[in-house]
């Protein structure tokens, strides 16, 4: 996975929504990277209905994130990282458990969601979001990206929670984490 190949994957995996209303796919979003995989791609042996598939695609994606943690299954999840389980129309949004999403988290989470505004204005509203945080619960059935973006702006905390990764995604929304922008006031 490459930083230029999330954007592509994406797309594809919205265009597939119009045509198929089953398929898999988990983004996971950290303070400095985004990453998708979906379960088409993966060479996973075929599942039941009752396997949790979308558990499987996030533990891969954290072992890839985090080659050194060996864990798997429920255990391989992180309390600071964001989870975008995409099953057809319906996206289930799971805000970091931890309480602290970091301003590149929701920058990330704002960019996707304005993808997936701009995907349902054109197919009639066809993906439902859920976002789910330690304290709330919010459903939306739209492509007005304004009143989502404005409750996932208000869930930004001061403090976030980071760790060492491996980057294999796509990084920042200004990509330059060595160098970062300094405004000042003219």
């Amino acid at each position: 996975m490459v930083n230029g190949n999330f954007d592509s994957k994406f797309k594809s995996y919205l265009e597939d929504c119009k045509r198929q209303n089953n398929i898999k796919s988990v983004i996971i979003i950290t303070n400095k990277q985004c990453v998708i995989a979906t379960l088409s791609e993966m060479n996973f042996i075929q599942f039941s209905e009752n396997d949790d598939s979308h558990s499987k695609l996030i533990s891969y994606l954290e072992n890839l994130i985090h080659p050194n943690d060996n864990t798997t299954g429920w255990e391989s999840y992180k309390l600071h990282d964001t989870y975008l389980l995409l099953e057809g129309p319906e996206l289930t949004i799971n805000l970091p458990l931890s309480n602290n999403l970091s301003i590149n988290q929701a920058g990330f989470l704002i960019d996707i969601l304005g993808d997936i505004c701009k995907f349902n204005a054109e197919n009639n509203d066809l993906i439902s979001i859920d976002i789910i945080s330690s304290t709330d619960y919010k459903e939306y059935k739209t492509h007005n990206l304004y009143i989502i973006a404005k409750y996932i702006l208000s869930k930004i905390t001061e403090k976030s929670l980071t760790s060492e990764e491996k980057i294999i995604g796509k990084t920042s929304i200004n990509s330059d984490f060595d160098n970062p922008k300094v405004y000042e006031k003219q």
